[in-house]
Parts: structure tokens; C-alpha cells; sequence
């Protein structure tokens, strides 16, 4: 009798790559509190319309979407932003603002599989919901980022930044010498 195999795009984390993931996990989600964000946890099982709304039918490839015994149309979530966003207008509509969540769980995406491009992989973030600062909210985010990943003893990253006034805040907000900021702006 043949051996099942694991689906392509997945990947089973046995004993000492689960400890690791759980440890960036656990240091993420300690990062997200120290910072005063409440956690919540969603469901990987959502409608597949409130994802198709916000990104457009073009997303529709990239998602595990099935119906249901009713009809109804449901997907496995391909991230998480979206289950947050439903999460605080269906259960926290009344709450005082500004608000921080933070989750980590599954998300599920039909890639082309590739080196480290996984169909289901685990996403840990933050929501912070209400603050007329975007930018202040920015760079709150990215500076939890760097202190999780760091903590994590994760290296080897890159931090990409595809917003030119939240590059420059960010490296204005740097402790680095006036010339060194200057070329960093120049080059960006």
C-alpha cells in the first residue's frame, strides 16, 4: 500500500521546526501585547464576498473557495485583515477608538508552488483601528515588526516600504547622523 503524501504547498512542522515557529509565534504575540494590543482569535471559514468586495474577482484564483450544504459561498481566509475588519464591525462596533487587535492563525492561498511560497502558512498581525494618525499608527506598526523579528533572533530580513512620506518619517525618526539621513532619503 502506498504512503499518503502531504499536498503540495503545505508543510508538516515536526519537533524541532514547530518549537522554532511557536517560539516566533509566542514572541510575536508577547511584542503585540507589550504594545497593548488585544488579541482575538478568528475563524480560518469565511464568506468568500467580503474578500471578493475588497480585492476584486481577480483574487478569486488565489482563493480556496467551495460552497456550502446551503449555497452559500465560503472560502478559507487568504488573510486576515479582512476577518479582523469583519470581526470589529459585527462584534465591536460600539467600542471606544482607538483600538488594537492582534491575531496569528492559518491563512490559505492557491500560489504556483515555489521555494518558500506555501498554500497555508501562519500570519500573526495587528489592527489598529481609529487612529486619525496614519502615519504615527505606521510607524508604531513597523517598529513592532522590527522588535518581534529581532527578539525572535530572526535575520536576514529586509523591511520594504512602498509609501515614499512614511519612508521618510520613519527614516527621520532613525538615531543616525544628519548625512547618513540625507543619502537615505536621496536614494530611497
Amino acid at each position: 500500500m502506498r504512503h499518503p503524501e502531504h499536498i503540495p504547498g503545505t508543510k508538516d512542522y515536526t519537533r524541532d521546526e514547530a518549537r522554532r515557529l511557536l517560539r516566533v509565534i509566542d514572541t510575536c504575540l508577547a511584542a503585540f501585547d507589550r504594545y497593548g494590543y488585544e488579541r482575538i482569535m478568528l475563524p480560518a471559514l469565511e464568506r468568500s464576498d467580503i474578500f471578493l468586495q475588497r480585492s476584486g474577482e481577480e483574487i478569486r484564483s488565489r482563493m480556496y473557495i467551495f460552497g456550502d450544504p446551503r449555497g452559500s459561498e465560503l472560502c478559507l481566509r487568504p488573510e486576515m485583515t479582512i476577518s479582523a475588519a469583519r470581526a470589529y464591525l459585527e462584534r465591536m462596533p460600539n467600542r471606544r477608538l482607538p483600538l488594537r487587535l492582534s491575531y496569528e492563525g492559518s491563512v490559505f492561498r492557491f500560489d504556483k508552488v515555489r521555494e518558500g511560497r506555501y498554500r497555508q502558512f501562519i500570519q500573526a498581525g495587528i489592527e489598529y483601528i481609529g487612529n486619525e494618525n496614519r502615519t504615527a499608527a505606521d510607524v508604531e506598526a513597523i517598529s513592532l515588526a522590527l522588535e518581534a523579528i529581532n527578539t525572535a533572533g530572526l535575520t536576514g530580513y529586509r523591511l520594504l516600504l512602498g509609501d515614499m512620506e512614511l519612508a521618510a518619517e520613519f527614516i527621520n525618526a532613525l538615531p543616525i547622523s544628519a548625512p547618513v539621513r540625507a543619502t537615505l532619503l536621496e536614494h530611497y
